[in-house]
C-alpha cells in the first residue's frame, strides 16, 4: 500500500522591508502565540514598572509624613520648654515670697513678749476642768 504524504498547509509571510517566506500553519501558529506571549509581557513590564513607582511613592509619602511629625515634636517640645521656663520662673518669684514670710515669721516670733532667750516658745498653761 503506497502512502500518502499528509499535506501541509503553507502560509507565505510578506513582511514589509523584507523578503517573503513560507511557513506551515502549525509553526505560524508558534508565531502567533510568542508574539502574543512578548506582547503580554511588554504590558505586564509596564504594570511592574507602574507597581514599582506607586510603591516608590508611598515610600516617599511615608518618609515626609514622618519627617513632619519630628517637626511638629521640635516645635512641641520648643513650646514646652518655653512653658516650663515662664512656670519655674513663677515659682522661683512665689519661693522668694515664701522664703520672705518665713523669715518675717521667723522675725515676728523674736518679738513674742512670753518667748524666752533660750529659743523655747510659749505654751499655755494646762488646766484641768
Amino acid at each position: 500500500m503506497p502512502s500518502n504524504p499528509v499535506p501541509v498547509l503553507r502560509i507565505v509571510i510578506r513582511p514589509p522591508g523584507r523578503a517573503p517566506y513560507a511557513l506551515p500553519l502549525d509553526r505560524l501558529t508558534e508565531h502567533v502565540r510568542a508574539a502574543r506571549t512578548v506582547k503580554l509581557m511588554g504590558r505586564l513590564s509596564q504594570h511592574l514598572n507602574r507597581a514599582n513607582d506607586a510603591i516608590a511613592a508611598v515610600e516617599h509619602a511615608t518618609i515626609r509624613d514622618v519627617e513632619s511629625i519630628i517637626d511638629r515634636t521640635k516645635e512641641v517640645h520648643a513650646l514646652r520648654e518655653d512653658t516650663m521656663f515662664k512656670k519655674r520662673m513663677g515659682l522661683d518669684d512665689q519661693i522668694s515670697d515664701l522664703k520672705e514670710f518665713a523669715k518675717d515669721l521667723e522675725d515676728f516670733g523674736k518679738n513674742e513678749p512670753g518667748r524666752t532667750g533660750n529659743g523655747a516658745s510659749w505654751k499655755p498653761p494646762v488646766t484641768d476642768k
